[in-house]
């Protein structure tokens, strides 16, 4: 008799921007990457997915397993970049409507 295992797992988190992203104050300790921060920056919201399956057969000792992480975030903040006229580079956090990422995948096949 096969046993088998599904899991599925959520978290949920709030990733609030931190004050050089809010400052909308130039830094030009490198004057050919400025760096200026964005006060109308809204926190970033990810759900995290985590869906695992265990299967084991101990009569023909054979067993399986795959595993996936998965991540959505509303809001993600990202760092948009702009050259001007004199090849200077402008950095500029904003918010992306939606972030999808596959984080990994695992599978594994067990044969006696």
């Amino acid at each position: 008799m096969p046993n088998r295992n599904l899991r599925f797992g959520y978290t949920a988190a709030v990733n609030a921007p931190n004050v050089q992203q809010l400052q909308p104050v130039p830094d030009v300790s490198d004057p050919l990457n400025i760096t200026e921060g964005n006060p109308d920056l809204r926190p970033e919201y990810a759900h995290n997915i985590n869906l695992n399956y265990m299967s084991f057969s101990p009569e023909t000792m054979r067993r399986f397993f795959g595993g996936l992480f998965f991540t959505y975030t509303s809001d993600r903040i990202v760092n948009a970049q702009s050259v001007d006229s004199n090849f200077v580079r402008h950095y500029r956090p904003v918010n992306v409507d939606a972030d999808y990422r596959l984080i990994n995948g695992k599978f594994a096949l067990g044969l006696p």
